[in-house]
């Protein structure tokens, strides 16, 4: 199966072009409105740790969230933004095969850690210039 996953596009959707084949896109929404990618009501560490330990309790191999991990893709100018509740509940708990996210632009990329392979699928920078790949993943 492959998977296209991007993400952060701010409205600038149109400027891509010639997407890649896949049999799965996976846009990330952004977190003002309350679509996909807001799974919690306030963003509270209780509530992500809550939806986790009920999520990892599903068959699945593939997690998806707005909002990095803490540490992980989450760094804009030496500042971390991700989420430390989920850093320890997806490493610790959930282990999926891949975790899918967006939200920090200037942190795209793909990074494995353990078992499971982070990707941050921003496809603008700061300034919200397209200056990124859409990342397809063969699962």
């Amino acid at each position: 199966m492959r998977i296209l996953h991007i993400s952060d596009t701010h409205n600038q959707h149109r400027l891509l072009h010639d997407l890649p084949a896949a049999d799965l896109i996976i846009h990330v929404c952004c977190a003002k409105c309350k679509h996909s990618g807001d799974f919690t009501f306030s963003g509270a560490g209780k509530e992500v740790v809550d939806f986790v330990d009920w999520f990892g309790g599903l068959d699945y191999r593939i997690l998806i969230t707005h909002r990095p991990p803490y540490g992980i893709l989450d760094s804009r100018k030496n500042i971390s933004y991700g989420c430390p509740d989920l850093l320890l509940a997806v490493l610790l708990k959930v282990t999926p095969r891949y975790h899918l996210f967006g939200h920090v632009h200037d942190a795209y990329g793909i990074q494995k850690v353990g078992a499971t392979t982070f990707v941050n699928a921003s496809v603008l920078n700061d300034a919200y210039q397209l200056t990124n790949e859409p990342v397809v993943l063969e699962v």
